[in-house]
């Protein structure tokens, strides 16, 4: 299969050792499941699935498969975990106590306790559900950035029968003045709205520039990769680092990208005009957005 880069041959085996050795009593016991686990672990990677991906490494890395399959999974393993995230939720009550027993639910699966211990999430936005006996639960979207390691989430639940999020009278004032629409199609007493656009179009044209990059340096890559399949074993290690500089390349550009589009959101989002009859700190409040609860990131 690809990415055969040959220069880390002997650093794989080394590597090899301890995964061989840990490796689950699941693992592959056919040349068929070997191969299927080795074929499936490259798809979930490319997909974004790192959890499934190394579960699927792991059993083609153990010692029932081929040596030279176990060499390969050994060695992608050991790349998928440097970038898995693993994320520490600490839920906590109102007053910022600590809530011991509380569950989380990602993505829709069964709930499962939070015990302390750091989870192992794909990159990417998450819907997560945080609940605990006696408080409201909290419903969430989770940004995991590729890399995270040990990284801290706060969360606070507030208790059942409470205020989840109240809204101030000038505030509510407001929404209703937004609301109500104007003879001339405005809203009531107020100026039509003024939304500023450089902002937003500059970060679309980062954003474009990242996706350049993300195929440039994508489609080098992958030419060198296929070039590295030709002259393997005796690849030099100068072509070997030009490919692992246009991956990193890549991959910055693909960040930067994302980044970027969800910077024009952002301010698309939060652009909106000030009202002049209210007051700065009135005229928005920040916690009436969450229904729930608070999650400080």
């Amino acid at each position: 299969m690809r990415r055969k880069l040959a220069g880390g041959r002997g650093w794989a085996a080394l590597l090899g050792l301890p995964l061989v050795l840990a490796a689950p009593a699941s693992a592959a016991e056919s040349p068929a499941q070997c191969l299927a686990a080795y074929e499936d672990a490259q798809v979930l990677r490319r997909q974004g699935d790192l959890v499934r991906s190394a579960e699927q490494l792991l059993s083609c890395g153990g010692p029932a498969c081929p040596v030279r399959m176990q060499r390969d999974c050994q060695r992608w393993w050991d790349e998928v975990q440097r970038s898995l995230p693993t994320v520490v939720f600490r839920v906590r009550g109102p007053d910022g106590e600590a809530l011991p027993g509380a569950t989380i639910a990602i993505d829709g699966a069964a709930p499962r306790p939070l015990d302390g211990r750091a989870l192992q999430m794909n990159p990417g936005q998450h819907q997560v559900v945080f609940a605990h006996d006696g408080y409201e639960p909290l419903r969430t979207p989770v940004f995991i950035t590729e890399g995270e390691k040990l990284e801290p989430h706060d969360i606070s639940l507030l208790p059942l029968g409470g205020t989840p999020a109240s809204v101030t009278p000038s505030s509510a004032l407001r929404l209703r003045r937004v609301l109500s629409p104007a003879p001339d199609g405005t809203a009531a007493g107020r100026e039509p709205a003024q939304r500023s656009w450089a902002g937003p179009i500059a970060a679309g044209a980062v954003a474009a520039l990242g996706g350049v990059g993300l195929a440039y340096f994508g489609s080098s890559a992958r030419g060198g990769e296929d070039a590295l399949d030709r002259c393997t074993p005796d690849c030099g290690q100068g072509s070997i680092d030009a490919v692992k500089r246009d991956y990193l390349f890549a991959n910055l550009s693909l960040g930067v990208g994302v980044a970027a589009l969800l910077g024009a959101g952002l301010m698309l989002l939060l652009d909106e005009p000030d009202d002049g009859a209210q007051s700065g700190s009135a005229a928005r409040t920040p916690g009436a957005s969450v229904p729930f609860g608070v999650v400080r990131f």
